[in-house]
């Protein structure tokens, strides 16, 4: 009886430290990066003519190393472009500004992308909004 729980001790902790072993071993961590908009309720949803517009994003990394990311932000009324070097589990966020032209209501919506490019990948993010003029 004493033999059989000595036993089964012994392959409860052989378990108990090879498990973890086994799913590090199988299961490598996965690498990745974040984009989003801060404060998304707050996007332009309706450009008025000659007003200036606000918003940020952040890019988050959890990547294995150190991240060279290009972003690229494209719509009717801004074209930006810049680069941000991130460590892992570092963010970065960027604040932008835009102000719009003279414009004519349209019933078409557009919209803004921010595109993010690193070691061969490219992520996007994108708001519609709407141009309603004066």
């Amino acid at each position: 009886m004493k033999a059989k729980l000595i036993i089964i001790i012994f392959i409860m902790l052989f378990l108990i430290v090879a498990f973890p072993v086994f799913i590090r071993k199988n299961f490598p961590k996965e690498y990745f990066t974040e984009i989003y908009f801060n404060n998304p309720e707050n996007l332009p949803k309706e450009l008025e003519s000659e007003k200036e517009y606000n918003f940020s994003f952040t890019i988050v990394s959890h990547e294995e190393g150190k991240t060279n990311y290009n972003y690229n932000i494209q719509s009717e009324f801004i074209s930006e472009s810049g680069k941000i070097t991130l460590f892992p589990e570092e963010n970065k966020t960027t604040k932008m500004a835009f102000k719009t032209e003279e414009m004519e209501e349209r019933l078409v919506w557009d919209n803004l992308t921010v595109v993010i490019k690193h070691d061969g990948e490219e992520q996007s993010i994108y708001f519609f909004y709407r141009p309603i003029g004066k």
